[in-house]
C-alpha cells in the first residue's frame, strides 16, 4: 500500500540537530551509533532486544539460509560482539536438521538465562539458553518444548511473558481452516511443562465467532495482580475488528472486563491492525497499531483504564491517530515518567527508513526528542527496506533499537542494532549506580535502599525480569514496603526517574 509523502521533510532527521540532542545516534556505540551483523551469507532479521543487568545486549535473530534457523546475538555495552557468548557472540541453531525454525521474542529469566519463543515446522517452540549461549538441557526435553495446538496445522506465534513465579505465558493463532481459526493462550511451568492448573490442561481457546472468522492474538501484557491483557483482531468482510481481552490468573476470560472478558476497540471504519499492548505502572492499558485512512495506514494509540473504558486524559477521548503512515508499530516501550517510545518504519519516497519516536503521557509528541518527537535513520540505500523492530533501555539510560537494512527475500537483509541518546546524563547515572544497594536480598517484602538521596521520599519501580513495570512504590528514609499483591519471584528495582541501573532482587513469601 502506498504511503503518503506530505510529511517526509518533517520526519527526516537532518544534520541541523545538535549532536547531544535526544534522538540522535550515540557515537560511542559501534560505528557512529550502530552495529551491523550478518550470519554468514544468510539474510539476518533482527528481533527482540533485551538488556542484561551488566549492560550487555541480547538480540534474537531470524536466519534465512537453506533452511530458516534461530539466532541469538550478544553485544557488549559498546556494541562489540561478546566473545564469551556462543561463537564470537553469535548462536545459530537448527533445532532439527533441515527444520524450518522461526525465531521470536525473548525474555531474561533466572540466573541470566534467555528464554526464546519461536516456531519449529509449524509447531510452537520454547528454548532456554544458558548465559554462554548453549542450550539449557534442564528445560523441557533437552532444552526444548514444542506444542502442536491443532494437529496437522501450523500455528502463528504471538508474544510471551514470564510471571514473577517463573511460569511462562504465550499466545498463538491457528488459522488452519483458511479464515475459520482461533487464538490460544498457553501457560507453562518455569521448566517448560504445560501447567494443568491454567485453563484446560494448560490452554485457553479464544474462539468467540465460531465458524466465521479467525481470532488473531498479537500481543499480551501482565498486570500486577496476575491478570493477562491481550490484543488481537478479526476480519469480517474486509473490516478488521480489534479485540482486547482480559484473562485471569486461573486461565479464564475475566467477566469483570466488559461483561465477558472481551471488548471491541473501534479505531477506523475499515482495516485496523493492533501490534502492541502494555500495562502501565498506573494499571492503565496502552495499545498501539495502525488504522486505514484514505488508502493509507496511520499509526494509532489508545489508552484504556483497567476496566476497558477510555482514558479521556489521553489524546482525544482516549485515542491518538498520528499522521505517520507505516507498515506496523513494531514495538512500544513505556517509561517511568509516563512517556513512551515506539518504533516503526517510514516511507522515504522510494524505500523505507527506520523510525523511533517519543511521546508524552497525554499522547502528544515529545518535541524535546529528535525532530518534533521523531527520528528516522537510514543505514543503506534510499530504496532499501529498513524497519525499526524492538526497543530497550540501555544501562546508561539511553535507548537501544534493533532494526534491519537491505532488500527482503534476496539474501541482503542485515541485522542492525542502534543506540540513541535519551537526554539522561549518563555520567550522573554511573556515579549513582556505584552508590545504590538493596538489602536484604532475598527479601520477604521489606527493603532498605541505599541510594544517592536516602533521606527523603523517593519513587521506585518494580520491574519483571523482562523489564516491564509491575508496580510503583515509595521509599521513605530508604525503607520500602512491597505490596502483598506481588507474587514471590525475581524482580528488578529502579528509581522512577531511572537515574540508576535496575538492581535485581528476589521476593520470597
Amino acid at each position: 500500500m502506498e504511503h503518503r509523502t506530505a510529511i517526509l521533510a518533517f520526519l527526516i532527521c537532518t544534520g541541523s540537530i545538535s549532536v547531544a540532542q535526544p534522538g540522535t545516534l550515540d557515537p560511542s556505540f559501534g560505528n557512529g551509533g550502530h552495529v551491523s551483523t550478518a550470519f554468514g551469507a544468510a539474510s539476518t532479521y533482527a528481533g527482540q532486544v533485551v538488556v542484561q543487568n551488566d549492560g550487555r545486549i541480547v538480540v534474537s535473530s531470524g536466519v534465512w539460509s537453506a533452511t530458516r534457523d534461530i539466532g541469538l546475538t550478544r553485544y557488549n555495552s559498546d556494541g562489540t560482539l561478546d566473545d564469551s557468548f556462543g561463537t564470537g557472540g553469535i548462536v545459530q541453531l537448527d533445532v532439527n536438521v533441515g527444520s524450518d525454525d522461526r525465531s521470536g521474542p525473548i525474555v531474561l529469566v533466572a540466573d541470566g538465562k534467555v528464554l526464546l519463543y519461536g516456531i519449529m515446522d509449524g509447531d510452537l517452540l520454547l528454548i532456554r539458553f544458558n548465559v554462554d549461549g548453549s542450550v539449557d538441557t534442564d528445560f523441557g526435553t533437552n532444552g526444548y518444548t514444542t506444542v502442536d495446538v491443532l494437529t496437522g496445522e501450523s500455528e502463528s506465534r504471538g508474544d510471551l511473558v514470564v510471571r514473577p513465579n517463573g511460569k511462562i505465558v504465550v499466545v498463538c493463532t491457528n488459522d488452519g481452516d483458511n479464515g475459520n481459526g482461533f487464538g490460544t493462550v498457553l501457560q507453562f511451568s518455569e521448566n517448560g511443562i504445560l501447567d494443568p492448573a491454567f485453563g484446560t490442561s494448560g490452554l485457553l481457546t479464544i474462539d468467540w465467532a465460531t465458524g466465521t472468522t479467525t481470532e488473531w492474538l498479537r500481543d499480551l501484557a501482565l498486570a500486577s495482580n496476575g491478570d493477562i491483557y491481550m490484543v488481537g483482531y478479526t476480519s469480517i468482510v474486509g473490516t478488521d475488528i480489534i479485540q482486547v481481552y482480559r484473562v485471569n490468573a486461573a486461565g479464564a476470560l475475566d467477566t469483570g472486563f466488559d461483561g465477558d472478558g472481551m471488548m471491541e476497540l473501534p479505531v477506523g471504519p475499515d482495516r485496523d491492525q493492533p501490534n502492541s499492548i502494555n500495562v502501565l505502572a498506573s494499571g492503565k492499558i496502552l495499545i498501539g497499531g495502525i488504522t486505514e485512512s484514505d488508502l493509507y495506514y496511520d499509526i494509532f494509540f489508545a489508552l484504556l483504564n483497567a476496566d476497558g473504558s477510555f482514558d479521556p486524559s489521553f489524546g482525544t477521548s482516549g485515542m491518538v491517530i498520528t499522521s505517520i503512515s507505516a507498515g506496523y508499530v513494531t514495538d512500544v516501550l513505556p517509561m517511568a515518567d509516563g512517556k513512551f517510545l515506539f518504533c516503526s518504519d517510514f516511507f522515504n519516497g522510494v524505500g523505507r527508513d527506520m523510525l523511533i519516536a517519543r511521546m508524552d503521557a497525554d499522547g502528544s509528541f515529545d518535541t524535546s526528542y529528535g525532530t518534533d518527537g521523531i527520528t528516522t535513520t537510514r543505514i543503506g540505500s534510499q530504496g532499501g527496506s529498513e524497519t525499526g523492530i524492538s526497543l530497550a533501555i540501555a544501562a546508561d539510560g539511553n535507548y537501544i533499537m534493533t532494526g534491519r537494512t537491505g532488500v527482503d527475500f534476496n539474501q541482503t537483509v542485515v541485522q542492525i542494532v542502534l543506540k540513541y541518546r535519551s537526554g539522561v546524563n549518563s555520567s550522573i547515572r554511573e556515579e549513582a549506580e556505584e552508590r545504590m544497594r538493596v538489602f536484604p536480598n532475598p527479601t520477604n517484602g521489606s527493603l532498605l535502599v541505599n541510594s544517592v538521596h536516602p533521606n527523603r521520599s523517593k519513587g521506585y519501580l518494580v520491574l519483571d525480569t523482562s523489564g516491564r513495570s509491575m508496580v510503583e512504590v515509595i521509599a521513605i528514609n530508604g525503607q520500602l514496603e512491597l505490596p502483598s499483591s506481588l507474587d514471590a519471584g525475581n524482580y528488578l528495582l529502579v528509581p522512577a526517574d531511572r537515574s540508576v541501573a535496575p538492581h535485581p532482587f528476589t521476593l520470597v513469601r
